[in-house]
């Protein structure tokens, strides 16, 4: 809305303004600048100061905008009999309620259906709860008579796993009208794109959890480096979940989801992502680095990475080990047991004629003490750890009986190969990369720049009143960081 304002010399009356220059210079400064107020809580969002009293000067300049967004759409659209691209009027609802320092995505793509739509959009701005764009949409499109094509839209949510829990809270407000308008508006969701996947969470027993994942949990944390790491309920399958318990209780299913992918890199260039051309993502925040730093890492970067941070990944001393279960022996002596194991040990017997059945394993190959205790129980895992190899020992009492041991081979306390750990090595390779990256371009921003500060003591009182005084010390922490 804003922008019209600033660019448009020969309308606007604050094309001058610091605040319009900086616009029109573009980059992270003018990014931030004009996104700020997307941050507002949603109690207590208002427009930027030269949007006039109730924002209406931008509200006016919007329409301009939105027609030139129709026009546009129409433009690219192939209405021949060849149909080779189709084109969608559409927006970004764009909301980022801040609670502290974490900056809660809310986005949603407005699509319609087809030319026939409101006479401006509705931004975040100006209806800041979703409950208030649906009902909008409502009254100025899908309950619009225009005796003929009829307004359709929808508003496809995205990158809920960094709304830091919000995408899909239940907040006590849900009940069976607020399930029935969100499965009319929202029966898509956007499961993955260049901000990682929102369909799981991490850590569960699906490892495809760990595809694309993003480590925290808010827009936030990618920039200003403090760990938040995404909620159980930021992500879809919790939804798909939680929509089936609110159907059996309301009669409606508000989280009923098909799912799609996108990418989102806000760069004009969709489908752009040819590895050899790629030019990254958020157009916004370009700053002509090279496209290397952006490419998938080879496997020799990440086993060096692995070497570097060798701490963090170096697996516990492992072992692998043959046992011989006995369910009905009463503590024999000794004697008994070392009679077995000495015909075990010079061939006379065979292991497979002895021992009971039962549900642990027979054998267990290359595995940690927390595996052997996991079957077993910690005395039987520590005294295994204790044994030499090559030859059965025993008797070792675990939890349901007696065991006769035979240890294999044991393996030092070693490195992992890639394979071992790919997922976990790849999102922590890929993040100091951005941190590295962002390090690098901040301090020669910060060259460029001297800030001299009027009146510092009422400005760090009002930033501190806003966001709270540990957040404005992590802030201050970060800068001298760089």
């Amino acid at each position: 809305m804003q922008s019209s304002l600033v660019t448009g010399r020969y309308e606007s009356a604050v094309y001058d303004s610091a605040d319009c220059v900086t616009y029109r210079n573009k980059g992270v400064k003018a990014t931030y600048t004009f996104n700020l107020k997307l941050g507002s809580q949603q109690d207590k969002t208002s427009c930027m100061w030269m949007c006039g009293v109730r924002g209406q000067n931008c509200y006016d300049h919007s329409i301009t905008l939105w027609q030139q967004t129709q026009l546009a759409a129409e433009a690219a659209y192939d209405r021949s009999d060849n149909c080779s691209f189709t084109s969608f009027i559409g927006y970004e609802w764009t909301g980022n309620p801040m609670d502290g320092l974490k900056v809660q995505n809310l986005h949603r793509n407005v699509l319609f259906a087809n030319a026939v739509v409101p006479e401006r959009p509705f931004d975040y701005l100006s209806t800041p709860y979703p409950e208030q764009l649906w009902n909008k949409l409502s009254a100025q499109c899908k309950d619009l008579d225009t005796g003929g094509e009829n307004c359709d839209v929808l508003t496809i949510p995205h990158n809920s796993n960094m709304s830091n829990g919000l995408m899909f809270a239940d907040s006590g407000q849900i009940d069976a009208s607020y399930a029935q308008k969100r499965a009319l508006y929202e029966p898509l969701v956007e499961v993955v794109q260049h901000k990682g996947s929102s369909e799981c969470q991490i850590g569960g027993s699906d490892e495809q959890c760990g595809f694309e994942y993003v480590p925290y949990g808010d827009l936030g944390g990618g920039v200003l480096g403090f760990e938040n790491p995404p909620k159980d309920k930021s992500f879809v399958r919790h939804a798909l979940k939680e929509g089936l318990a609110f159907k059996q209780n309301l009669g409606g299913n508000p989280f009923k989801y098909g799912m799609i992918g996108s990418t989102d890199t806000h760069i004009g260039a969709a489908g752009n992502v040819k590895e050899s051309t790629y030019q990254g993502n958020g157009g916004a925040f370009k700053t002509g680095e090279p496209a290397e730093v952006l490419l998938e890492p080879t496997e020799q970067q990440l086993q060096m990475y692995i070497e570097q941070h060798a701490g963090q990944y170096q697996l516990s001393p492992r072992l692998s080990f043959e046992q011989l279960y006995f369910s009905n022996a009463d503590n024999p002596d000794d004697a008994h047991w070392k009679n077995i194991a000495y015909q075990l040990n010079d061939g006379s017997v065979d292991s497979a004629s002895l021992g009971d059945s039962s549900l642990m394993p027979r054998e267990m190959k290359r595995v940690d003490r927390k595996a052997i205790a996991k079957f077993f129980g910690h005395e039987f895992a520590d005294k295994v750890e204790g044994l030499s190899p090559g030859q059965w020992q025993g008797s070792i009492k675990s939890a349901v009986g007696y065991h006769l041991v035979k240890v294999t081979a044991k393996f030092p306390a070693e490195l992992p190969q890639v394979k071992q750990v790919y997922n976990q090595v790849l999102i922590a390779w890929q993040q100091s990369q951005r941190d590295q990256f962002y390090r690098h371009y901040l301090q020669k921003m910060r060259q460029q720049y001297f800030v001299q500060v009027e009146g510092g003591d009422s400005i760090v009182a009002l930033i501190t009143a806003w966001w709270g005084r540990a957040s404005v010390l992590l802030i201050l922490k970060r800068l001298l960081q760089l």
